[in-house]
């Protein structure tokens, strides 16, 4: 069983799957965090933002491979694959067929979408 928690920035995600993961719950941490802070580790200041459409098919294509990686159930997650086709669309760039061929295949039985309060 794959359970992820998505919405706005700020809105609590990674405290709540920190909770889940004290509680010895396998956990994904966001991906696409992890991928920010390793680029400007090796110098790149702001990954996310040169070339967009490239980010989100790295952050789409590791969150794939961590979720793959981690055995166990549940498996609560601090975003998954659809933040990334998200912030396709919010970017206004189309989703890559290859991609939205992957994504049709992929599932997660809970999604709980956060909102800032």
């Amino acid at each position: 069983m794959k359970i992820v928690f998505t919405g706005a920035p700020g809105s609590g995600k990674t405290s709540l799957v920190k909770q889940f993961q004290q509680m010895g719950y396998p956990t994904i941490s966001e991906t696409a965090r992890i991928l920010i802070n390793e680029e400007r580790r090796l110098g790149y200041p702001e990954p996310h933002h040169t070339n967009r459409v490239a980010f989100q098919e790295k952050v789409f294509t590791f969150q794939i491979k961590r979720e793959q990686q981690i055995q166990g159930s549940p498996l609560i997650l601090d975003r998954g694959i659809i933040d990334a086709l998200s912030y396709f669309e919010l970017d206004g760039f189309p989703i890559p067929e290859h991609l939205s061929s992957i994504a049709r295949n992929h599932h997660y039985d809970l999604v709980f979408y956060l909102q800032r309060v």
